[in-house]
């Protein structure tokens, strides 16, 4: 729970910027629940096992009358990834990974209609995880798991949100760019902590 509390703090500089608005400026607070699709490897593997989670978190939007946008925003995420181990046997080694994570995207808002906004945006997003739990491990287990992978992931991605008064669902597709290995274990060669998150938020 410190880890979420630590992580909703990075948002209260944003307080202090919606009790000063400049003009055409407009600050809205919402919540967001998110669903996940995993897929970890490299950025152009083949051979991968896709895998699903879900997250909740915060977002502040902050607008501008330029149709221009910034979100900061912090999450909860919990992920259940597969890894296909490289032995003979072909088997396999589940894995859930409990995370917070701080991400700032931006956008541009195009006006479909007077009700309906679609923004394409692009984002980054920095994560902790601070929970690991395997199963379906192999006999021989290199090492302990939570000595193998790296604690902490750095993503970049782009998307669409499709906007309807306070209602938005968004997807974008984050790619990881920290290679989570820490050394050799009986996994797939490549290892980056990719995603597709599909979110829906409600704007306050």
């Amino acid at each position: 729970m410190r880890y979420v509390l630590l992580c909703i703090l990075l948002l209260f500089p944003f307080v202090g910027k919606a009790r000063e608005r400049t003009v055409g400026e407009v600050v809205r607070w919402g919540v967001k629940p998110s669903f996940n699709i995993n897929i970890p490897g490299g950025w152009t593997s083949k051979d991968v096992t896709i895998s699903y989670g879900c997250g909740i978190g915060g977002v502040c939007n902050v607008s501008w009358l330029s149709n221009w946008y910034l979100e900061p925003g912090v999450s909860f995420d919990v992920n259940d990834i597969k890894f296909n181990t490289s032995d003979a046997t072909g088997s396999e080694i589940s894995l859930t990974r409990c995370s917070v994570s701080a991400s700032l995207t931006g956008g541009y808002l195009l006006e479909i209609t007077d009700l309906l906004n679609i923004s394409p945006l692009v984002g980054v997003e920095f994560s902790y995880f601070f929970s690991n739990h395997t199963s379906d491990v192999p006999d021989n287990p290199a090492e302990n798991i939570d000595d193998m992978l790296k604690p902490v992931n750095f993503s970049c991605g782009f998307g669409c949100d499709i906007i309807r008064d306070n209602i938005s669902i968004g997807i974008i597709g984050y790619f990881g760019m920290i290679y989570m290995k820490k050394r050799n274990f009986p996994l797939s060669s490549e290892l980056f902590d990719n995603r597709v998150k599909v979110s829906v938020k409600y704007y306050f």
